[in-house]
């Protein structure tokens, strides 16, 4: 009974020391030129990129873990400046249970060349010019930026705010909502919702076992939006111009008081010229509706 009662303090002890979370703060600034860009490569962390006033770029990463504070030396921060600013988590050890935060302050004028993470989210607001944005396991969400952004992850949504430049946004297992984008709007899920509004230009919008809704202002291109087992609403300018063709499988294809200029309709399919005609507006989904309104009954 002695022996059984010693083994249990030694483990309520490792208990409560492997529950005490220990971290640890690096915090460095890089001055910047007009040529500078941004490379930050994280593993098992959330990265946090704000954009401000200031002309040099603030830097702080902190190391957690619930090991013990010997953990934190598995994980390296590497920070270095050529050309570019980069930021580089390396594991020492293999699976060294420590995550790792970065936060940003970065003047807005700053190129981000490839923010990557794995297993945390990737939020940047008001900073800069983007070109990719990559995650897994984690959420992406991006306000008041421009660039010709690809934002990708998994089992996490994409948010795209006030961009000044095209959005290419592609996940699985979450929902996808770009608004206010002055050029392409172009969204790639599965088991997620799609929401598209006040984009510029729109591109192909798939998913699957998710809803579709998308204000459509113009296309320059011919644009496919399908989904499965699941609803599509179109909200269309009276000022596009397109082809269309519309069809679903145990479902209906129903008009709102939008002008289409049939050429073949039935329950469960339309197509016609929308305006003047031009690009190819397909529409497809499966034991579901499909609803086409003017975009002056927008409800989102």
């Amino acid at each position: 009974m002695k022996k059984v009662t010693f083994f249990l303090a030694i483990l309520s002890v490792a208990i409560l020391v492997y529950g005490i979370v220990t971290t640890k703060e690096i915090h460095k600034t890089f001055e910047i030129n007009d040529k500078t860009g941004l490379i930050i490569d994280n593993i098992n962390g959330s990265v946090k990129i704000t954009g401000w006033d200031k002309d040099f770029v603030d830097v702080v990463v902190t190391k957690k873990t619930s090991r013990g504070s010997d953990a934190l030396e598995n994980v390296d921060i590497i920070m270095t400046q050529k050309d570019d600013i980069i930021l580089e988590t390396k594991h020492l050890t293999k699976n060294p249970k420590v995550s790792v935060i970065y936060e940003l302050n970065v003047p807005q004028k700053l190129l981000l060349k490839s923010i990557r993470s794995s297993n945390g989210s990737i939020s940047i607001k008001n900073a800069g010019i983007i070109k990719i944005v990559h995650t897994s396991n984690g959420s992406i969400n991006i306000e008041e930026c421009a660039g010709q952004i690809k934002a990708d992850t998994s089992n996490g949504s994409i948010i795209a705010e006030d961009i000044e430049g095209s959005v290419f946004a592609n996940t699985s297992n979450g929902k996808i909502r770009l608004e206010n984008i002055t050029g392409f709007a172009d969204a790639n899920t599965s088991n997620g919702s799609i929401q598209i509004f006040n984009a510029v230009n729109i591109g192909n919008l798939k998913t699957s076992n998710g809803t579709i809704k998308a204000h459509i202002l113009n296309m320059s291109n011919n644009v496919d939006i399908k989904s499965s087992n699941s609803l599509i609403t179109l909200y269309l300018a009276n000022t596009l111009n397109a082809d269309i063709k519309a069809t679903t499988s145990s479902g209906k294809v129903q008009l709102h008081d939008f002008p289409i200029t049939v050429n073949d309709m039935s329950k469960t399919k339309i197509s016609g010229l929308i305006g003047n005609g031009g690009n190819l507006l397909e529409v497809k989904t499966s034991n579901s509706n499909i609803h086409i309104y003017n975009d002056t009954d927008i409800l989102f």
